[in-house]
């Protein structure tokens, strides 16, 4: 290795260092979770927990009950199970202040066959009702939404995605966007047949998978290396072939990863076609809009420094994958 690439690789890998998430799990979605487990005029039973100390520290409200016992909780720890006192009468408008970032995720337990309502990412002052009896309709958009959230906090699915982008060749070539299209088209494929296996089976995840998916990254950030030290842009016909296998194995792997995240999340019964569209449409256009902005932001590279800089990317991608399989292991 050539000292300006030497130098190129530890200013990747303390980059990867610095600005890795903290996370070890990408795919995981962790929206506020509130279950309605009973009502009566004038109390209300229910569950809360938050996905972090800091969003629990904001709290909730509902209106017409006394908060009190809940925020006292909450200031200790992420959830809380009681019962509040309420107005007999009154509506019950749960409220989260500045915003719920993760989305919420509201089940009404109060019937044999519970309802789950998905409500996506929300402006600030966000709120929703409990209605006085159980039946509430599902309401599905916010499964879209969290299939476009999921694909944005993912990292490992977008720095593979960002190596199949780097893997089809020079982008201002005709010929590599096609193939580009070709190979985000069977990436998407794949994953969303997987997707739908899982969901449909009740999961074929395991814990080793978000592992595999960490590996997978690092292995599309060594092809991309290969290639750019033997400073082949243009994949022949075999690179090409290993492409497609690579976008077709790895997506139905990933598609694993997307579906323990949405199983984590709940499905309404009765409505869980329509969620799953939902939710995979959602992870297309996340998916769509991110390889739009990468092939805007390379185009803006000069040619010359192409190279560098996806070797840059290259470098960064592999090391955070390599950290975040170490660490997945350790901790499943």
């Amino acid at each position: 290795m050539s000292r300006s690439a030497s130098w190129l690789y530890v200013a990747a890998l303390l980059c990867a260092v610095l600005l890795t998430p903290d996370r070890a799990s990408a795919h995981a979605l962790a929206p506020i979770v509130v279950r309605t487990l009973d009502s009566t005029p004038g109390s209300l039973l229910f569950s809360v927990r938050f996905p972090t100390p800091e969003q629990a520290a904001s709290g909730l409200a509902v209106s017409g009950c006394d908060t009190a016992p809940l925020a006292a909780a909450l200031a200790r720890g992420t959830t809380w199970s009681g019962t509040l006192r309420c107005e007999p009468g009154a509506a019950r408008y749960v409220s989260f202040p500045a915003g719920t970032p993760t989305g919420v995720l509201w089940e009404d337990a109060r019937s044999e066959h519970p309802e789950i309502v998905l409500f996506g990412d929300q402006p600030d002052d966000f709120r929703f009702l409990i209605p006085e009896q159980a039946g509430a309709s599902p309401q599905l958009a916010g499964y879209f939404t969290q299939g476009v959230s999921h694909v944005w906090s993912g990292w490992d699915h977008l720095l593979f995605v960002a190596c199949l982008v780097l893997l089809s060749g020079p982008w201002w070539l005709g010929s590599s966007v096609r193939r580009l299209f070709g190979v985000v088209t069977l990436f998407t494929v794949a994953h969303s047949l997987s997707l739908a296996l899982s969901v449909a089976v009740g999961g074929l995840g395991s814990p080793g998978v978000e592992a595999a998916i960490a590996l997978s990254v690092a292995f599309a950030a060594r092809e991309v290396v290969v290639r750019l030290r033997a400073r082949e842009l243009e994949p022949d016909m075999q690179a090409a072939r290993r492409l497609y296998w690579t976008a077709a194995l790895f997506g139905l792997l990933h598609g694993l990863g997307f579906a323990s995240a949405l199983l984590e999340l709940g499905l309404p019964k009765g409505q869980v076609p329509a969620a799953l569209l939902l939710f995979n449409l959602g992870v297309e256009l996340g998916q769509i809009s991110v390889v739009s902005v990468l092939l805007a932001l390379l185009c803006a590279v000069p040619r010359r420094g192409v190279r560098p800089a996806a070797l840059a990317l290259s470098y960064a991608a592999g090391s955070l994958a390599l950290f975040w399989m170490v660490q997945r292991v350790r901790g499943g």
